[in-house]
């Protein structure tokens, strides 16, 4: 199998939009983030899937079925409520509902103009790195009772993990919307929704990839010295170093002297629980951060948002410990975790570090 990603445009605030290809589906996802009135901490936020069959004849697609997958999760484990998986020929349809401590009553909503069926599944789950075996267990265990290769349509107790199954046509647009601070009898929902879906959600993004080229062009300087083919190159690197910026969350191991071990066996001792946010190596490949690069990634983020690069550098800098020493790679969290081979995931206060990040002074 493979897939082709390519992140086209990010302003590492509000608006992306990337591009996928896999075995002919070309999938472009845009993301719209806003703070608008009645929301709670972080904002609503929207996505939008414009999914296309790309190579095949418009018949061809059209006798076809595609199904994308996707998940809302709560890693504190408090539960969410499953909503319709019916949706309406026209406007918005309820898929989940949830309460956080942050953002207070949240809502998951899906609107499409295209013709399409949703199924879902719920579980009760710690562990968010993995939710992919659960689908495939769900699909398997249902195909197998129903003849069906669906999700069955059923929920765990207490579930804190929603999978979602849209089926669709080729080619077809989804819009996925979630809204912080909601209630279905809040009057302000529809309007909300509204502004995060639809005709007004394509205006938008349209306006802010208007905005990225012409702040890139004016920050960087390179209007009518290059071909539009290097200039979408230059484009797509910031954009991605942009989009790959993380929220982590976790303790490094840190390897005790060699001949030492803790009464359990354990031959490292577990750093302070900390946050980190920050741009990293690769997000498919490298999800994690790494004291090396980050220096140079910042050459290129405080040219864009220095508030960015301020707050990345402060979050590295949270984690000197009393010796001036930091973990140079940052493996926090189990999805993080899943990605490194046993033998480098201990870290040695022994191994120095260059200090990339005065790259970013000026």
């Amino acid at each position: 199998m493979y897939i082709l990603e390519f992140v086209l445009d990010h302003n590492g605030r509000d608006y992306g939009r990337q591009e996928l290809t896999d075995h002919g589906l070309h999938l472009t996802t845009s993301f719209l983030k806003e703070k608008g009135d009645g929301s709670g901490y972080g904002g609503d936020w929207a996505v939008r899937l414009d999914a296309k069959n790309e190579g095949s004849s418009l018949s061809e697609a059209q006798e076809s079925t595609t199904h994308l997958f996707f998940y809302i999760a709560d890693e504190a484990g408090k539960l969410i409520t499953m909503g319709s998986h019916e949706p309406p020929s026209r406007g918005p349809v309820l898929l989940a509902s949830g309460l956080h401590e942050e953002i207070g009553d949240w809502e998951l909503y899906l609107r499409s103009e295209d013709n399409l069926e949703i199924h879902r599944a719920g579980f009760q789950t710690t562990s968010m790195h993995n939710l992919s075996d659960l689908v495939q267990h769900a699909l398997v265990t249902n195909a197998r009772q129903s003849g069906n290769l669906n999700l069955p349509d059923m929920a765990e107790d207490s579930s804190n993990a929603m999978i979602y199954q849209v089926s669709i046509k080729l080619p077809a647009k989804i819009d996925i919307v979630f809204l912080s601070g909601a209630g279905s009898k809040n009057p302000m929902t529809a309007e909300r929704v509204n502004r995060l879906t639809g005709p007004m959600l394509s205006t938008r993004l349209e306006s802010k990839q208007k905005d990225f080229e012409e702040r890139y062009d004016q920050i960087f300087n390179v209007n009518n010295k290059i071909v539009s083919k290097e200039l979408s190159v230059g484009r797509a690197a910031l954009s991605s170093l942009l989009g790959g910026i993380g929220y982590f969350y976790g303790q490094s191991k840190i390897a005790l002297p060699k001949g030492f071990s803790q009464k359990n066996g354990d031959k490292y001792i577990p750093y302070w629980p900390a946050a980190l946010y920050t741009a990293v190596p690769s997000r498919s490949f490298f999800p994690r951060g790494f004291l090396w690069d980050e220096g140079f990634h910042q050459l290129v983020i405080w040219r864009w948002d220095a508030h960015i690069s301020m707050d990345i550098i402060g979050h590295w800098l949270d984690l000197i410990n009393a010796d001036g020493w930091i973990p140079r790679e940052q493996i926090l969290g189990a999805e993080a975790l899943s990605k490194v081979p046993e033998e480098f995931v201990l870290q040695y206060p022994s191994n120095g570090n260059p200090p990339t990040l005065f790259l970013a002074l000026r």
